[in-house]
């Protein structure tokens, strides 16, 4: 990718930059191709797909193989041309957008998008220019408004709430670390063998746990992939448009009888991370956090997005970004895009 990028940027006048685009508020398309009979009208981008970025300036036909368009459909393209000591070098460097004052570096010179290390005056900071990703695996995959937990490769609905002030999962938990953990609903009389992978975890029931194991003795991140957590009772508190989910539990508290499984379909009670006596309970009436869970409760879990999460070496804010691969691309009225095919 980066010898296509030196082929095409060499031949190019110093003052025609590479650049974002400006944010819209609605999802547009890749441009088209244009016809064989506008080929002298001047278009002001060349568009680059397989690199991801856009050349400004006055075009009637692009260099190496580039698509004349108005618009450039990259949020955070980046890079200068002409000069290529400006642009990103093949170990790490930095290059400076338009979008947002936002500046990255590259890991192995592509810097298309926010790539490898990036800063931003909107909700972006940088971690080290030019080094090691610091986990880009453990943030997980974005696709659709769905998370895909990369330790176990299992997906999650998630979607940024209505105030726009926080990201939260729409099904629950089904995390059970190599089958060891958790239950699933109706496996028997009594809790059979912890973690099981039954059917009853499917369809965003997920599984219940005891407090402690959901807590995993780290809270309030607990089971939770990376860069999400337990929501605290105050988060719960202010959750109440969430996606609801009656995924019911296991009882073995004399004082809420019955016993055992019950209320699938009805009842929905969940952990919080301010402590292990804290919950959440939701009906079709009633959404509020109670104070008397105990040691022989199994409830369900529901994670909320941490407020920053890793991309890459670079770290973004979930409300209002979304991360693929090691890229990060701007929200578009909260929902998130393909952005090999559209842009915000």
């Amino acid at each position: 990718m980066n010898r296509i990028k030196s082929v095409f940027l060499a031949g190019i006048i110093g003052s025609q930059i590479l650049i974002s685009c400006s944010n819209s508020d609605s999802v547009e398309q890749l441009p088209p191709s244009p016809s064989s009979s506008s080929e002298l009208q001047e278009y002001a981008y060349c568009v680059y797909i397989n690199i991801q970025e856009c050349l400004s300036g006055s075009f009637t036909s692009c260099p190496e193989k580039g698509r004349l368009s108005d618009f450039c459909p990259y949020v955070n393209s980046s890079s200068s041309g002409g000069d290529e000591s400006s642009s990103s070098s093949d170990e790490s460097g930095s290059s400076s957008s338009d979008d947002e004052n936002s500046s990255s570096s590259s890991d192995g010179g592509n810097s298309s998008s926010i790539e490898g290390s990036s800063s931003s005056a909107g909700n972006l900071s940088s971690s080290s220019a030019g080094g090691n990703s610091s986990g880009s695996q453990d943030a997980g995959i974005y696709e659709g408004d769905v998370f895909t937990d990369p330790r176990d490769g299992k997906k999650y609905k998630y979607q940024v709430a209505s105030s726009g002030a926080r990201v939260w999962m729409t099904e629950n938990l089904n995390y059970s670390r190599n089958n060891t953990l958790g239950w699933c609903y109706g496996i028997g009389e009594e809790l059979g063998t912890e973690g099981a992978d039954l059917d009853a975890c499917d369809e965003g029931y997920g599984r219940v746990y005891r407090y402690s194991t959901a807590i995993d003795g780290n809270s309030p991140k607990g089971l939770c992939p990376e860069g999400w957590h337990i929501p605290s009772q105050t988060e719960w508190d202010a959750a109440s448009s969430i996606n609801r989910i009656y995924a019911g539990n296991y009882n073995l508290n004399n004082s809420y009888p019955p016993l055992g499984w019950k209320a699938r379909g009805t009842e929905g009670l969940y952990w919080t991370s301010s402590g292990n006596s804290y919950f959440l309970y939701m009906s079709s009436g009633t959404f509020q956090v109670n104070s008397t869970a105990s040691t022989l409760d199994y409830f369900s879990v529901r994670c909320f997005a941490d407020a920053e999460q890793n991309c890459g070496t670079a770290k973004f804010a979930p409300t209002t970004h979304f991360c693929v691969g090691t890229t990060i691309y701007q929200r578009c009225n909260r929902a998130s895009y393909d952005p090999k095919t559209s842009f915000c």
